[in-house]
């Protein structure tokens, strides 16, 4: 049956994850390197929590750029071209910005995550999971 679904299909099983969004999102912000990697880990977090998975890939992408964006004082944390690209308000970000901000808290006490903070705690990815909030 799963083989009658896919040939169906025509083998298109693509789907878009937040880092299709992510990307982009970064460039519209005009991240530098540090700021960029900082957002990457916070999605890589989020990434491997299944309490993440009740958010779209889009909302994910659009709500770690949003909270890098408070966490670093823009000047502007939402700006109306992070708007039209994503489709967001700011309002629709804060539940998500939420629980990505208490994950980032939480990193110390999470052993799961070893591997990943060792990786971002790299010169070549500015040392951001050291970076205390």
């Amino acid at each position: 049956m799963e083989a009658d679904i896919i040939k169906a299909l025509d083998f298109n099983l693509i789907f878009n994850t937040a880092y299709h969004f992510f990307d982009p999102f970064c460039k519209i912000a005009d991240y530098d390197q540090k700021k960029f990697y900082l957002a990457q880990y916070t999605l890589e977090l989020a990434l491997m929590d299944l309490k993440f998975l009740k958010f779209k890939p889009s909302m994910l992408a659009a709500s770690t750029i949003f909270l890098i964006n408070k966490i670093k004082r823009a000047e502007v944390v939402w700006p109306d071209v992070l708007m039209a690209a994503s489709g967001y308000e700011e309002k629709e970000l804060k539940s998500c910005a939420r629980e990505l901000c208490q994950l980032l808290e939480q990193t110390d006490s999470m052993t799961s995550i070893k591997c990943l903070k060792r990786k971002f705690s790299l010169p070549k990815y500015y040392e951001v999971s050291k970076i205390r909030l």
